[in-house]
């Protein structure tokens, strides 16, 4: 399970590799220097530019899918029109390609107009 990272840890590590050159670059610890702190920024910012590249070239992919989607339904309209244009909505033809005959549509049902009583 990762930890809850603050969202602006990076401006704050931004700002603390600054200072903490300016200040006293030779404060380190064995495993922790200015470079390591740098190379560790510069590899969050590099996975960001990845994840923002990828974010956008989705975006542009479900565009395409969206367009594409749309001229299959057209196709589809077309096709279903074409048919009941010419063999009728009622016949076999139509229904094989997904059609709902006429003969089997349900037949709207009259309310009762309910008075009430004043």
């Amino acid at each position: 399970m990762s930890k809850t990272v603050p969202a602006n840890t990076m401006v704050r590590a931004k700002r603390l590799h600054q200072n903490w050159v300016e200040s006293n670059p030779n404060l380190a610890t064995d495993d922790l220097t200015p470079n390591t702190y740098a190379a560790q920024i510069a590899a969050v910012d590099t996975k960001d530019n990845e994840i923002l590249a990828a974010e956008a070239h989705l975006k542009a992919l479900r565009e395409t899918r969206r367009e594409c989607r749309s001229i299959v339904y057209d196709s589809t309209k077309r096709v279903m029109n074409l048919a009941k244009g010419r063999f009728g909505d009622d016949s076999t033809v139509y229904k094989l390609l997904g059609g709902v005959p006429v003969s089997e549509r349900a037949r709207p049902k009259r309310r009762q107009v309910s008075v009430s009583t004043l």
